[in-house]
């Protein structure tokens, strides 16, 4: 796919984070209510590919699972624009609109779309 120079991988990544902390939620010892709040397992997935030279995509996929919490998967991607000058993008985050909530059992939301643009000026 790389060799028609129309379409190619700009990146691909994987990441795993474990902690090995062996922690019971009705622990008295513990002073911080937010001190269940750290991920047990995540793993993440990315990756970036060009369509052109200016236009490209990414995808990102998020396995995380608290200690304190349900786990939960999110899906969220970018197409994008690049000039000399500027940068235009369009995002949709929790694709699959999953419902979770993050740390402090803080609820997050659906399905959300972003649009945004960055423009470098030189002085």
């Amino acid at each position: 796919i790389s060799e028609a120079k129309k379409f190619s991988f700009r990146s691909i990544a994987f990441n795993y984070q474990y902690n090995s902390i062996n922690v019971k939620s009705n622990d008295e010892k513990i002073v911080s209510r937010y001190a269940l709040d750290f991920f047990k397992h995540q793993i993440v997935a990315n990756t970036i590919f060009d369509f052109t030279n200016h236009l490209f995509a990414t995808a990102s996929i998020r396995y995380q699972n608290r200690f304190n919490y349900i786990d939960y998967m999110l899906v969220d991607a970018r197409v994008g624009y690049t000039a000399k000058k500027y940068f235009i993008y369009a995002d949709v985050n929790n694709m699959t609109n999953t419902k979770y909530k993050e740390s402090n059992a803080m609820p997050m939301p659906s399905r959300w779309f972003a649009l945004g643009a960055n423009v470098r000026f030189n002085y």
